[in-house]
């Protein structure tokens, strides 16, 4: 996880999800998350922490975790324009069923933007993902709002 929050202005954005991978494809999510990783931790400085974890008593489920510094940078990692990036990322979703919805928690100060609630890279067809959204900084909110930089 990168210290300093990419040395990028918040607010931040947490996604934690959940996803099911087709029979099989595990070891190949793994080798190509990793292809996708590390093109975002060279290009895209805000993308704080991307991992994937199998789930220890459902088979072929994933947990995904995503820190970005803030919006733009989630932006960043999905960026269509780079033709490299979503080439690798294409190749990455492949290993997922698409069938099932992703559902998980987003924290945002913000979730209004259509771009988080849709697949990055699939069609339109590909079911909505079924996600609860937490907005930094609203009634409710215990605490703070998170400060990626502030180093302490």
């Amino acid at each position: 996880m990168k210290p300093d929050g990419g040395r990028e202005e918040g607010p931040p954005l947490f996604g934690f999800t959940t996803r099911y991978v087709k029979p099989g494809q595990i070891q190949n999510l793994g080798t190509s998350f990793e292809t996708v990783c590390d093109m975002w931790h060279q290009k895209i400085p805000g993308i704080l922490m991307a991992a994937v974890f199998p789930d220890d008593n459902t088979p072929n489920l994933v947990h995904d975790l995503r820190i970005f510094a803030n919006h733009k940078s989630y932006l960043a990692h999905v960026d269509k324009s780079d033709n490299l990036l979503t080439e690798a990322m294409a190749v990455w979703f492949e290993n997922y069923d698409t069938s099932i919805p992703f559902s998980g928690q987003l924290y945002a100060a913000s979730t209004k933007d259509e771009a988080l609630h849709t697949s990055s890279i699939k069609s339109s067809t590909t079911p909505r993902a079924q996600l609860e959204t937490f907005h930094f900084g609203e009634n409710g909110m215990l605490g703070q709002m998170p400060n990626m930089t502030r180093n302490d």
